[in-house]
């Protein structure tokens, strides 16, 4: 059997950035949001293991100070997909359904700005990148074909968002609350 339904997530946005002669430099995380749709396959008969597919739309900002005055905002929008393997704790006759997910995911790069002590402004120059996702929570059968999931996720950058060379490494990281609402 197979579920439909939609996805929401909010949460913190971080970053750990160096220079390419490898100095640290200090990235304020702050908002995250995505929107998209789940798709999620039954890989048995109980229910408890299943295949999630995801796709995401989201939006995140950074901000970076340079010296006591400057500062620059770092805004960013993406499109993912990500797919992996879910196991619920307790099979599908049980209303509570505490769940964890492993997933790994590409995510394409659309757009990005910068604002510099809010006057100047232009695009960023960071690539696509792929992500290690992890989910814990808790999902509740409804009774009307219907489930609603609540988790926390942490979602892990694997690959530098930057040209190393050029402008040194930038990697990202997000932590958040997130829930589905799937029909079956």
């Amino acid at each position: 059997s197979q579920s439909y339904g939609v996805s929401a997530q909010w949460g913190s946005y971080s970053a750990n950035y160096a220079t390419p002669d490898n100095v640290d430099q200090k990235i304020n995380g702050k908002s995250y949001v995505s929107i998209g749709g789940v798709y999620e396959h039954v890989l048995n008969s109980s229910a408890q293991f299943t295949l999630p597919i995801q796709f995401q739309i989201a939006h995140f900002n950074s901000e970076q100070s340079f010296g006591e005055s400057q500062i620059m905002t770092h805004a960013a929008n993406t499109v993912s997909v990500l797919a992996g393997l879910k196991y619920y704790t307790h099979d599908k006759a049980s209303v509570w359904r505490p769940f964890v997910a492993a997933n790994l995911g590409y995510e394409a790069y659309v757009s990005s700005k910068y604002y510099f002590n809010d006057e100047q402004s232009g695009d960023l120059d960071w690539k696509s990148n792929l992500n290690a996702n992890i989910q814990a929570g808790i999902g509740l059968e409804t009774g009307l074909n219907m489930r609603v999931d609540l988790f926390v996720t942490y979602n892990l950058g694997l690959l530098n968002r930057l040209d190393p060379t050029e402008f040194g490494t930038y990697r990202d990281q997000m932590l958040g609350l997130g829930c589905n609402v799937v029909f079956f």
